[in-house]
């Protein structure tokens, strides 16, 4: 029996490991770009319940966490912040429930450490801070394992009936917690045989709940993924040694040296008992299970086989609770050392395609399309929903379109597709992560548009080059202006973001330039005084007019930031440096004009509370 004292000292130290585990996820807790797997979720779990359902039919996940989520976002919102913070609270509740479980198994002190290697645990870590199921995954296999627990030591009718509901809910958040409740039904079957009838009853209540989602269940297996899973691990040594470093952590001898000596015990040895051979078992039979099922349908992964994680941690915080004070405090201490500075498991790879959508946000204009095509088609599905993420996030209204599974369902008929959405339109962009499988800008030329500024790259994805490129119809109209008798413009524009004004322009050479002329562009305040100003050679300098070819379109875009509230008119002057070290310069007047030719007005923007209204 634990003294009042030790109740409160168990009390106040679990507290202060579920307030370390809440300030670990929370940190930063946005700074991660979502990844494929998350985008997907967020994309899954949208529209009602049953959307959300019938979505992930379509893939190999059980529905609970998905319909959880979807209920979540009605309340909280789909910012990255409030749909992950749902994995922060879960965590946190998962770390409880480990050390309520360590110490019903074993004592408090076992409780206590179990939570806070939990707590360190590299894959928590990940868990708690990504928009996916395994947080909730974590929080039921706890709960299950406690409630059978708690059954085991007390058998009622209403205890059989939670432990039941909660089963089920296990199974219908990862089909994994099935290989934990084997172990739970195979330690029932050798330590209470007299109870056995209880037990079979209630793990058909499991059964009976669960029936329903069966018939999906199939149909994933057999006719979503009949091959099995993708990104399947496969049955080999060097999967198995890397398996125990994501789970378990390092160094992997000692923990494998804890969670044995959590079964037979450290100070009297070969004395496993009900407690320590549970966990026990849950271990055995994740791995073996797992094993097994992957040699008849690839499904092994790291993520899955996380499920064993709660076990792992008491097991091990067994044997600690057993060592004498100064070894005790030795190695937790090293756990705990090394938990917190080396990464057994790291988040999965991202592709900074935020950058991408604030790009073309910026420079986009009113009537632009983006075309999405993103490697080949099974990537497509992932870092598509990615992109689309943060391209509907973006304060502009955006128009995307995704090309790539169109032109995979039907490839005979993908071009009259392409034209039949694109002879509407007078600009499109093409996002582009790699070239290995299809280049669509010559589709794009075909219909007409000539590319028409210097690509946009970003760091490589999965070894892919991420890039961006604008494409232009020639103009079929007089300019809109025109500067001197070579630099015509076929068209301007304004977007603004964020107390920022970005000008795009689409030149339109009446002949090859014979100087590199920059482009400046202003905003006067409704005194006429200049408040900001951006001069470059076109496209940020990237684009020189000496490199430029007559009666090809070149597009062009300035950003105007920082303008305080306030009404503005928005110009732009053309000139160019007659000597080398760029101190006389000749202003390009505006053709046609009669006064204040140094110059031609784009129009007026109002900047109020960081919006801004033609």
């Amino acid at each position: 029996m634990v003294s009042r004292m030790s109740k409160r000292l168990v009390l106040i130290s679990s507290t202060m490991i579920m307030l370390l585990v809440f300030a670990l996820m929370i940190h930063n807790l946005t700074r991660l770009v979502l990844w494929a797997d998350e985008a997907w979720t967020v994309e899954a779990s949208g529209g009602s319940v049953h959307d959300a359902i019938e979505r992930v039919g379509e893939d190999v996940h059980p529905p609970l966490f998905f319909m959880e989520l979807n209920m979540w976002r009605r309340i909280t919102g789909d910012s990255i912040f409030a749909m992950r913070y749902l994995a922060v609270l879960l965590t946190v509740i998962s770390t409880a429930l480990v050390i309520r479980l360590g110490h019903d198994l074993f004592g408090g002190l076992t409780g206590l450490i179990a939570g806070l290697l939990y707590a360190l645990n590299d894959m928590i870590a990940v868990f708690g801070q990504e928009v996916r199921h395994y947080a909730q995954q974590q929080v039921l296999c706890v709960l299950v394992i406690w409630l059978y627990w708690r059954l085991w030591q007390r058998p009622s009718r209403g205890r059989a009936a939670v432990f039941s509901i909660a089963g089920a809910a296990l199974l219908l958040s990862n089909y994994w917690g099935g290989f934990v409740l084997l172990a739970l039904g195979v330690h029932a079957i050798l330590t209470q045989r007299r109870q056995i009838r209880m037990w079979l009853l209630t793990f058909a209540g499991i059964g009976i709940l669960y029936i329903p989602w069966l018939p999906m269940l199939y149909k994933q297996i057999t006719e979503e993924r009949p091959n099995g899973l993708p990104r399947a691990l496969d049955n080999s040594w060097p999967v198995f040694k890397q398996l125990m470093l994501n789970v378990v952590g390092a160094p992997e001898i000692l923990w494998v040296l804890l969670l044995a000596a959590g079964v037979v015990g450290v100070r009297r040895l070969w004395k496993p008992t009900a407690a320590s051979v549970l966990p026990a078992l849950i271990i055995g039979m994740t791995l073996g299970g797992s094993v097994l099922a992957n040699a008849v349908y690839a499904s092994l992964s790291t993520r899955s086989v996380a499920v064993m994680i709660p076990a792992v941690v008491v097991l091990a915080a067994n044997a600690l609770a057993q060592f004498r004070r100064p070894e005790q405090v030795i190695v937790v201490g090293f756990l705990v050392w090394y938990g917190a500075t080396t990464a057994a498991a790291d988040p999965p790879g991202r592709a900074d395609w935020p950058d991408v959508a604030d790009y073309l946000a910026a420079h986009s204009g009113p009537d632009d399309l983006i075309l999405l095509e993103l490697n080949n088609r099974e990537l497509m599905d992932w870092e598509e929903n990615v992109l689309a993420y943060y391209l509907d996030h973006e304060p502009e209204h955006l128009r995307y379109l995704p090309t790539e599974g169109a032109r995979v369902d039907d490839p005979a008929g993908f071009g009259a597709y392409l034209e039949r959405n694109l002879q509407d339109e007078p600009s499109v962009w093409i996002v582009k992560l790699g070239w290995p499988y299809y280049d669509l800008r010559a589709d794009v030329q075909r219909l007409g548009f000539d590319e028409s500024a210097p690509v946009a790259a970003w760091e490589p994805f999965t070894g892919l080059p991420i890039e961006v490129y604008r494409f232009d119809r020639p103009p079929s109209g007089e300019p809109v202006a025109a500067f001197g008798d070579v630099m015509r413009l076929a068209d301007a524009s304004m977007t603004s973001r964020d107390q920022q004004v970005t000008v795009n322009l689409v030149w339109w050479p009446a002949d090859v330039p014979t100087w590199n002329y920059t482009v400046s562009t202003f905003a006067l305040n409704e005194s006429g005084a200049l408040v900001k100003q951006h001069d470059s050679y076109p496209m940020n300098n990237q684009s020189p007019t000496l490199n430029w070819q007559a009666d090809q379109v070149y597009y062009d875009s300035h950003v105007l930031g920082d303008l305080p509230p306030g009404q503005y008119q928005v110009g732009i002057k053309v000139y160019y440096f007659t000597d080398p070290g760029f101190q006389q310069l000749e202003i390009v007047p505006v053709a046609g004009c009669e006064q204040n030719c140094d110059y031609w007005l784009l129009g007026t923007v109002e900047i109020s509370d960081s919006e801004l209204t033609r």
